[in-house]
């Protein structure tokens, strides 16, 4: 999948709270908690549920990933209700806004992620 470009259609995959996010979130059932790999992996699944664009530009999202894990391994918590509350358009605005990142889809439909300033 990774040639090029990221492709985000089709493949149906979720993101999984793997590593810091899974132990976190057996510690306290009522928050769901994502580290910088589910966050990507959720930013990445919710713009292909929500068909926006259908690739991702490789060197934002790894510059997203960098980011991210530069932020010192931060997990961020929210109340399960309250991510149950939402839809999943608000869903990927959470996960933009806490991962303080924005996109742009190119003529050729390719997503860049930047960083929200």
């Amino acid at each position: 999948m990774l040639k090029q470009q990221h492709s985000i259609g089709g493949g149906g995959n979720k993101p999984n709270n793997s590593g810091k996010a899974t132990s976190a979130s057996r510690a306290n059932p009522q928050a769901i908690a994502f580290d910088a790999d589910t966050i990507v992996a959720g930013i990445l699944f919710h713009l292909a549920d929500e068909g926006i664009g259908s690739t991702v530009d490789p060197a934002s999202l790894q510059s997203l990933r960098r980011r991210l894990k530069r932020a010192n391994s931060n997990v961020t918590v929210v109340k399960r209700a309250r991510w149950e509350s939402m839809s999943n358009p608000q869903r990927l605005e959470w996960l933009l806004a806490v991962s303080e990142s924005c996109y742009q889809v190119e003529d050729d439909a390719t997503i860049a992620i930047g960083h929200r300033r």
